[in-house]
């Protein structure tokens, strides 16, 4: 005949495992507001202030600007020192032109 003894049974701390899960669920109920918190203030932030992606470069007038150089004197007293570059062909030819 064989004794068998039985072990004491532990108890499992449910209760610790379960306010663990509550903080780990608030914890991330807060992480998740402070992110989409910060989603709608940079949403704020890039629909306020219209990037210029030009540089104000569409904001140019050049026939104004070009008619009022060329009509300057100091612009009319310049003379030209450079020798004209002439830029023979480059390449070869496309045969695919023709």
């Amino acid at each position: 005949m064989a004794i068998i003894v039985e072990k004491e049974k532990k108890k499992k701390p449910y209760f610790f495992y379960l306010i663990l899960l509550f903080f780990l669920f608030l914890v991330l109920g807060f992480v998740y507001l402070h992110i989409s918190s910060l989603k709608e203030s940079l949403e704020k932030i890039s629909i306020e202030k219209k990037f210029d992606v030009t540089g104000g470069l569409a904001d140019i007038k050049i026939n104004q600007e070009m008619e009022r150089l060329i009509s300057n004197p100091l612009y009319q007293n310049l003379k030209k020192f450079s020798p004209t570059v002439n830029i023979g062909p480059t390449g070869k030819k496309n045969p695919f032109a023709d």
